[in-house]
């Protein structure tokens, strides 16, 4: 009968989060039950008041691990921790970013290879890979020498800042002057707005990876936070656990069962 009873007892203190009720004297003093425990794998027992599901009290490694995991792959330490979900979000977002990156840097080099190589074509540039400086310039005008090309806009510049100093305006024209290997003429206008055209289909294309390197980034630095919030939330103390309390009267005890949210 002690057996039932006290197997009822405990069903309903797990099944119940605060329960009271009393036992005579007679039976506390000859029959009293042992402590509340749960059996373990390995034979010992673990009392009730100790007892909090396993996985608010796993954890896999302090905050630091945790957030050089997610410098190193966005999602990685989640992963470790248990939170497919999270992770599945990183590494998705972490895959695209570095393929839009490949993608943007091999669109941008394939756009510049090709406007180099069309104003050695089509405006009698000497050789590619020259600076960007000098490709800005081919593209505002259609020559270096001739009527609307860039020495008869040096010359008018040069007299605007320095005349009526004649030495000091020949000195800038001799200075920033484009001759030689470096002279270059379009052949038509449309040539060039073409070659314009390229010139920014390339630079959109390596602002765009750059964009999206800064985004591979700070998903790292998201990625970190979240991780090392995770991982401290899981090295805090239990509190979602079960608590037992025993209160002696004059004609029995009071036994109670709370849990904590």
């Amino acid at each position: 009968m002690k057996k039932i009873f006290l197997f009822v007892l405990l069903l309903s203190c797990l099944s119940e989060p605060v329960l009271g009720g009393s036992i005579s004297e007679s039976v506390f003093e000859h029959a009293a039950p042992p402590a509340p425990a749960f059996e373990l794998e390995d034979g010992g027992r673990m009392p009730l008041d100790r007892y909090a599901p396993a996985e608010y009290g796993a954890t896999t490694g302090s905050a630091f691990r945790q957030a050089a995991w997610s410098l190193l792959v966005p999602g990685l330490a989640q992963h470790r921790m248990g939170h497919s979900l999270r992770s599945s979000i990183y590494f998705a977002l972490e895959g695209m970013s570095w393929i839009a990156i490949g993608g943007f840097l091999y669109q941008g080099y394939n756009e510049e290879t090709a406007f180099e190589d069309y104003a050695v074509a089509l405006a009698g540039v000497a050789g590619t890979g020259l600076s960007d400086d000098y490709y800005e310039l081919i593209g505002r005008y259609p020559s270096s020498d001739g009527p609307g090309g860039y020495n008869e806009y040096l010359l008018r510049e040069a007299r605007d800042l320095y005349y009526p100093d004649l030495d000091a305006m020949e000195a800038y024209y001799e200075s920033n002057v484009i001759t030689g290997d470096e002279s270059w003429d379009w052949r038509t206008e449309k040539a060039m707005d073409l070659f314009n055209e390229m010139r920014h289909r390339s630079d959109t294309a390596y602002r765009r990876a750059l964009y999206a390197f800064v985004f591979a980034m700070t998903m790292r630095v998201v990625s970190t936070a979240d991780a090392v919030r995770l991982a401290r939330s899981r090295e805090q103390p239990v509190r979602n656990e079960i608590s037992l309390g025993i209160e002696p009267r004059r004609d029995g005890i009071i036994l109670s069962v709370g849990r904590q949210f």
